[in-house]
């Protein structure tokens, strides 16, 4: 019989991974090993990485994993040491000291991006885990331009520039009126089926449960035009 290979060492290995880790987990892995092939990821940020996905499901399959990949950095690798904590202060977005940077002698990428430079304080964020902490962008901002900056005078626009920002004002009118009337029409429906199970005599007595809001109100006025007024009084006084 023809002795054992490496290559079928690993299809055993796999196979155990592929039938006891959940499969979220195992797909994880994958990728994890698919980063690894292209040479995006170290050796070493791959084991910290697959760690993590064993200790999770099947710690006692990660020797044989580090035997696979001919590891021998240490007994065992850990998660990348968290930032050190950095004295309170407002978020990078809203602090003043974002808005001294002098972005026009910061390195560009494109035309809204900055990489903002080594000694400027990054805020702590709690919760990243050892994925998060390799593919999350911590350097690069995005800098306003154009209309978007606060600072920005006003030009003028021409036909076609015209046409879009009322499109886009159209647009907005017409998706608030919608979640409004959405709204209104959650609010109502509950009362009208309570109705339809009343008798007469308790239609009669029927009032509503909570006055209507300015918000319900003008959805009505909306629907029903120079008779909405009407029909929000007849629902506060007998709405049956």
């Amino acid at each position: 019989a023809r002795p054992p290979t490496s290559r079928s060492a690993e299809a055993e290995f796999f196979s155990k991974c592929r039938s006891r880790m959940p499969k979220p987990l195992y797909l994880e892995l994958l990728k994890c090993l698919n980063l690894y092939s292209q040479q995006i990821l170290e050796r070493s940020e791959l084991m910290t990485l697959v760690s993590d996905l064993f200790k999770r499901s099947q710690v006692d399959l990660l020797p044989a994993f580090r035997r696979l990949l001919g590891y021998s950095g240490g007994a065992e690798p850990r998660a990348p040491d968290p930032p050190s904590p950095q004295p309170a202060r407002a978020p990078i977005a809203e602090g003043s000291s974002f808005r001294d940077l002098d972005f026009n002698a910061m390195k560009k990428h494109g035309t809204s991006y900055r990489i903002l430079p080594d000694d400027y304080p990054a805020p702590v964020c709690s919760g990243r885990g050892p994925l998060e902490q390799l593919v999350l962008n911590d350097n690069w901002v995005s800098v306003p331009t154009g209309t978007e900056d606060l600072n920005f005078k006003a030009m003028r626009k021409n036909q076609y520039e015209e046409s879009i920002f009322r499109a886009e004002d159209e647009r907005f009118e017409l998706d608030t009126a919608i979640e409004t009337n959405a709204a209104t029409v959650q609010l109502l429906t509950p009362i009208q089926e309570e109705v339809h199970a009343l008798s007469e005599p308790e239609k009669r007595r029927f009032k509503l449960p909570t006055p209507l809001s300015a918000m319900h109100c003008k959805s009505i006025r909306r629907l029903y035009g120079t008779q909405g007024l009407q029909v929000i009084e007849l629902l506060h006084k007998c709405p049956a």
